[in-house]
Parts: C-alpha cells; sequence; structure tokens
C-alpha cells in the first residue's frame, strides 16, 4: 500500500479525473511527455534518440516509393492492358496485400540469411538488424556500410504504399489522358513524350502529391514495427 500511494502521488493518480486531464494536456502542449515507466527516463529524451532512425528510415521509404511508385504507374497508364500492365495490376495488388511483418521475414531471409549460407561476397550480404556506423551524411544519407542496413527496412517499409501510389497514378493518369486539353496538345504537334510528361503528368500528380503527404506521416508511426 506504501508503494501504492507513493506511485499515485508521483504520477497524480490520486488528483479528480478532471484535473489529470487538465494536467496531461497543459504537459503536452509544453512537449512535456514525463518519464517512462520501463527506464524512468524523460520520454523527450528517448525520443530525442530514437526519432531519428524513425525518421531517415521514412525518408528512404517514401523516396523509393515516389521513385519507384510514379513510374511504374506511369508506364501502365501509357501501355495499358498490355501484358506489363497487367503483370503490374497483379503484383502492386499483391503488395498491397502482404502485411509488413511478413514481407520483412521474408527479405531478410532472402537476402541476408540466405546469401551467408550460399557464401556470397560480403558486400552483397545485406543486414538482418542494427544501423550501422551512425556516421550519416547530411543528416538521412548513408555513408558505404550503412546502406546494407537501410536497403531491406525502407523496401518493407515501402511496398504497401508504392502499390497504393503505383495504382493512383495509373488511375489518375489514364483519367488525364482521355481529356481535352491532351488531345489539343497533339494537334497542336507537339511529341508524344512531351504531350505526356509536361501535360499529362503535370496534372495527374495532384491526387498523386496528396497521398504521398499522407503517407509520410503514416510511414513514421508504421516505421516502429519495421523496425521492431
Amino acid at each position: 500500500p506504501g508503494v501504492l500511494e507513493r506511485v499515485e502521488e508521483r504520477y497524480g493518480f490520486n488528483d479528480p479525473i478532471v484535473e489529470q486531464f487538465t494536467n496531461y494536456w497543459q504537459r503536452t502542449i509544453r512537449w512535456d511527455l514525463g518519464e517512462s515507466f520501463l527506464t524512468n527516463e524523460s520520454v523527450n529524451d528517448i525520443l530525442g534518440r530514437k526519432a531519428v532512425t524513425s525518421l531517415r528510415l521514412a525518408i528512404w521509404a517514401i523516396i523509393i516509393e515516389i521513385v519507384v511508385g510514379i513510374a511504374v504507374g506511369l508506364l501502365s497508364a501509357i501501355r495499358r492492358y498490355s501484358i506489363g500492365d497487367r503483370i503490374t495490376t497483379v503484383i502492386t495488388a499483391a503488395a498491397s496485400a502482404v502485411p509488413v511483418f511478413v514481407l520483412g521475414f521474408v527479405l531478410q531471409y532472402l537476402f541476408a540469411v540466405q546469401p551467408n549460407k550460399w557464401d556470397w561476397p560480403e558486400w552483397a550480404r545485406l543486414r538482418t538488424s542494427g544501423i550501422g556506423p551512425d556516421t550519416w551524411t547530411f543528416f538521412f544519407i548513408p555513408t558505404g556500410e550503412q546502406w546494407r542496413y537501410l536497403i531491406l527496412p525502407a523496401i518493407a517499409l515501402a511496398s504497401v504504399t508504392t502499390a497504393l501510389l503505383a495504382r493512383m497514378t495509373r488511375g489518375s493518369m489514364l483519367e488525364v489522358l482521355r481529356a481535352d486539353y491532351m488531345r489539343t496538345a497533339r494537334s497542336k504537334g507537339l511529341g508524344e513524350r512531351e504531350v505526356v510528361l509536361k501535360h499529362g503528368l503535370r496534372n495527374a500528380m495532384l491526387p498523386v502529391v496528396t497521398l504521398i503527404g499522407i503517407d509520410f506521416g503514416t510511414a513514421i508511426g508504421v516505421a516502429v514495427l519495421t523496425e521492431t
């Protein structure tokens, strides 16, 4: 009972519930997140050490999502109903259905565990855990050894959102390609590449950019699962 009383006094659990709620929000507004129940450290200090790693991982996942997702979606829209378009549709649907933690285990097995058994060169063996030497260039650009720690989690984190972005880019681009101003651009004698990239892609990016912005916030939270 004495220990319980001290804990309640320390964390304010014996105050009225309204007062607890008010104090919580006052501390949160001041960015005072209290202490960890596990380690008794300041939560702010823990976040200061850990959040940088999650942010780097999220940034690289978004880079993969943008480069791969937009490129795949654009090619699928330009060559719609082709074999490549159908293969892309199947792959993106499958990628959307595979949970991150399942894909993470598969990637570890194929590109980190098996290469050790097959006696691959050391530079080709990826890592299953850790972040490598903590010497990053410009905050988020990894140096040589760190790439082997970063590739697998970044791909796992980006997998679902890349598939969704590719499908959204394809749908948005198909809608734009049927627009009147696209026919007008072609009638002016512009080349197909200029019509698609300059006029079509720019307008098709409006919903895509919105999705990327939302995904960045989501990626930081989902990075916790990927890291684990």
